[in-house]
């Protein structure tokens, strides 16, 4: 059996809502729980995002939660195939659905950039997955304003060597503009990037 990372996590949230300075709620199961990012929705609850090994699924998975303003589950969704998956970034683009960059375990236990456009109530429009034979990983997402992608983390399998720096810029059906790599032949690791300007 794989695990796919460590323990257990517990998401605190604090937020300003009437009669109620801040809460604090508790997500997971019986196995690992990562919680990952957490973006307020247009109906003032929450997402979030991150990693199960929990509720009797055969690998890690993606698991995306909704809850209302006061941290209280709305619903909970999975995302994954046999193998293990995690996320790193989520956004909520100009179309209203939601983006979740990370990286999904492939052939050989490597594992390739992984990206999910899904509905605002976590319904799956497409998946996309980028890199190469070795290792390949997704940490942030950015929507742009063309209603592409862009996409930063870590490649093996291009570049220089040793681990780069990984941009790939995506059209709004997440297929690829073109990609980037930075750095030598050492381990650089691409965690997070933000827009100019």
């Amino acid at each position: 059996m794989r695990k796919l990372f460590v323990v257990s996590v517990s998401l605190f949230l604090s937020v300003q809502v009437p009669a109620q300075d801040m809460f604090q709620r508790v997500f997971g199961g019986e196995s690992y729980d990562i919680g990952k990012q957490v973006i307020q929705t247009p109906d003032d609850g929450y997402l979030i995002a991150g990693a199960t090994g929990s509720f009797e699924l055969s690998s890690g998975q993606i698991m995306l939660i909704k809850t209302d303003l006061n941290g209280y589950e709305e619903w909970r969704k999975y995302y994954g195939d046999e193998y293990a998956e995690q996320a790193e970034s989520m956004e909520i683009g100009p179309d209203g659905n939601i983006v979740i960059a990370g990286f999904s375990e492939r052939v050989g236990l490597a594992y390739q950039a992984y990206l999910i456009k899904l509905t605002i109530d976590g319904d799956t429009i497409w998946t996309r997955h980028y890199g190469g034979e070795n290792w390949d990983l997704a940490h942030q997402v950015i929507a742009m304003s063309d209603g592409g992608y862009a996409l930063f983390g870590q490649t093996y399998s291009y570049g220089a060597g040793g681990g780069d720096f990984y941009l790939l810029r995506l059209d709004s059906e997440g297929d690829t503009l073109w990609t980037k790599t930075y750095g030598g032949t050492g381990l650089e690791s691409g965690e997070s990037f933000s827009l100019t300007n």
